[in-house]
């Protein structure tokens, strides 16, 4: 699982703002939105309920939290970036390399790696999303918005399913 839930934050939205009318941003997000989303039906099938909710409730306190961080400390989380994207590109590295040996115990690594990981891309994109905000004395470009919604989306959905296979309480 670990291939397929880094592949969609790796492939960031890199379509140029001044060649992008807002309305093809917003359709862009709720399309991606949905190509991830629709997988995650799946989950009950595989997954007991317990292990559903205790992952969707660690996600939802660590989203809370490290936004809350983001949003109220007078540091400035950008230096994370490279660091983030350098662990990602790493993180997906591996998982390929995990898919021709099929480690259990690499495989659970890679998940602790993905929590620690999309805990900082909370952080920084939540920062980095308020900072255009705050920018901004009209912060009403779609584009941004857009990309800003879809970035911590694709970091929660991530953090989601890294914690659910750590938790584990699979059915099968």
């Amino acid at each position: 699982m670990g291939i397929s839930s880094t592949i969609p934050s790796h492939s960031r939205v890199f379509v140029s703002q001044s060649f992008t009318p807002p309305q093809f941003s917003l359709g862009l997000f709720y399309l991606i939105s949905a190509c991830i989303g629709l997988p995650m039906a799946v989950l009950p099938f595989r997954f007991s309920g317990s292990s559903i909710v205790s992952s969707a409730l660690i996600t939802a306190a660590t989203f809370f939290a490290l936004s809350i961080f983001a949003i109220t400390t007078k540091r400035n989380l950008g230096w994370l970036g490279n660091f983030l994207f350098c662990g990602l590109t790493a993180l997906l590295l591996m998982s390929i390399g995990n898919l021709f040996f099929a480690s259990a115990h690499l495989m659970t690594a890679l998940n602790i790696a993905s929590v620690i990981l999309f805990s900082g891309y909370i952080a920084f994109d939540t920062q980095l999303a308020v900072q255009k905000h705050n920018d901004r004395s009209n912060c009403s470009d779609l584009y941004d918005v857009a990309e800003d919604a879809l970035n911590i989306y694709l970091d929660i959905v991530n953090l989601f399913v890294n914690l659910l296979f750590l938790v584990a309480g699979e059915k099968n």
